[in-house]
């Protein structure tokens, strides 16, 4: 059933091949999958416009200050072509009869056709540069990655994942300084509403690379990072052009009962305990068929497999909006995995590290009993935990749970949810490596903090040996003795 789901739905009306006598011929199993591969649809960012230099840009105002000429020049000898012709025809000049003004007729009609033809010739988009003050699109955020990894190209890395339903790219960055390192995996945007994370995690990539401050870098280093900004594409490029609170994937469902019932929710459609808690194909938390069912997910549980067994120390899930850290497991209240001590540590430490900077509280514990949706399975963290035997898997609700719109967060608020996504995971590493799951990371040296106001006191001047001692100074003649 997984298969049959995961291919793409054949047209209802599609024509059958018919034998000279009217017989139908069936299809060999192999030449349906080669159609069903061509049937595939594939959707790319568009390549930015490329960026010019000052003589690039004098070059081309140039050129068109030069056509402009022409066309001048033209349109001259075109009316003076016109009065010639009409003056040996004794008609007089074009201007007296303006019900005649052939040339100036066609000139309007060559500028509609340049209109057109312009509006066809689409330019290459020119994408804006992330500075976390707005909510990026998809293209946006893998043209700001291809950037990353031609600046830092020894570093950063991109892998892929697969394509979505839709033919999207789910694609991911590697951050790794050094070989033999210990891996952390952050999967985020994986419900498409959550904009929140996506921008947080691409901030936290920034600081990885390029921060001064020692814990950080010590951080970044101590351990590789695969990073999936936007898991959902499809549902998450929906999100920004067509619904705002999308939280589904995309794809048609064949067990629909309406028109409206489309997508499934992709962190119920991990294989562990997934169908313990079933839904009706419309609602927000659908899993799907069967486990597993998603292109998405099937694909990322394939490329998980990829990495070295034993080397994936953390998983991480990045959603919105509970403002909290959530521990497996997900589906039952009555169960602790036997991790739970040293998950319960990590979690609180990350908590600790997140109140320190701006005093933003969360909570901490197992899913299934922190957040209010009761137990749900299926989940990719309890996948990443049960399945795979990642020892430290967790869920991290960014903040908006006491506001209005909990899931469009101004985007004001960008800057600082994402330092305190920065600060949690380096207290959580920290943590972690202090447990012994990964090599602990090295805490920075000490400096001498030294006062900024306080000048240091002069040392008294020395009289050299065989000088002169100094004469008394004259007293004022107004002092009498």
């Amino acid at each position: 059933m997984a298969d049959e789901e995961n291919a793409p739905e054949a047209a209802p009306d599609a024509p059958q091949e018919e034998k000279e006598g009217g017989e139908d011929v069936e299809k060999k199993p192999e030449e349906e999958a080669e159609s069903e591969d061509k049937e595939k649809p594939i959707i790319d960012c568009p390549k930015p416009a490329p960026k010019k230099t000052l003589k690039q840009f004098q070059e081309e105002r140039e050129k068109e200050k030069e056509e402009k000429a022409k066309e001048k020049e033209e349109k001259a000898k075109k009316k003076e072509e016109a009065k010639a012709k009409a003056d040996a025809a004794g008609e007089g000049s074009p201007e007296e009869k303006p019900a005649e003004e052939a040339p100036v007729e066609g000139e309007a009609a060559a500028k509609e056709k340049k209109k057109k033809k312009k509006a066809k010739e689409e330019p290459p988009p020119v994408y804006r540069r992330l500075d976390w003050t707005f909510y990026p699109t998809l293209c946006e955020i893998y043209n700001w990655m291809d950037v990353i990894v031609e600046k830092c190209p020894k570093v950063v890395t991109n892998f892929e994942i697969g394509r979505s339903h839709e033919g999207r790219l789910i694609r991911g960055l590697k951050i790794s300084f050094k070989s033999g390192n210990k891996a952390i995996f952050i999967e985020s945007n994986i419900h498409a509403r959550e904009w929140i994370t996506s921008s947080a995690v691409t901030c936290v990539i920034m600081e990885l690379l390029f921060s001064k401050d020692p814990e950080v870098r010590r951080t970044a280093a101590g351990i590789d990072w695969y990073i999936v900004p936007v898991f959902n594409v499809d549902g998450f490029v929906y999100s920004q052009e067509k619904e705002r609170l999308w939280r589904k994937s995309r794809r048609p469902l064949k067990e629909q009962k309406t028109p409206e019932c489309i997508g499934v929710d992709l962190n119920r459609n991990f294989n562990h305990q997934w169908g313990i808690k079933k839904h009706e194909p419309c609602t927000d938390q659908y899993g799907g068929s069967a486990a597993e069912s998603e292109p998405e997910v099937k694909q990322l549980t394939q490329f998980i497999g990829t990495i070295p067994e034993g080397t994936l120390k953390i998983y991480i899930a990045l959603h919105a909006a509970g403002q909290a850290v959530l521990t497996p497991w997900s589906y039952t209240k009555e169960e602790q995995p036997k991790d739970h001590k040293e998950l319960m540590e990590v979690a609180k430490a990350f908590v600790e590290a997140v109140y320190s900077r701006f005093r933003t509280r969360y909570v901490y514990g197992p899913a299934a009993e922190i957040l209010n949706v009761g137990e749900f399975c299926g989940t990719s963290t309890d996948w990443a935990y049960g399945v795979k035997n990642i020892p430290i898997s967790l869920g991290i609700e960014l903040p908006g749970k006491n506001t209005q719109k909990p899931f469009e967060l101004p985007t004001e608020s960008i800057l600082r949810v994402s330092t305190e996504l920065l600060d949690g995971l380096v207290g959580m590493i920290k943590a972690v490596g202090e447990l012994g799951f990964i090599e602990k990371i090295p805490e920075p040296p000490k400096k001498e903090i030294k006062p900024k106001f306080e000048r240091p006191k002069k040392a008294p001047k020395k009289k050299e040996e065989g000088t002169a001692e100094e004469k008394p100074k004259p007293k004022p003649k107004w002092v009498t003795e």
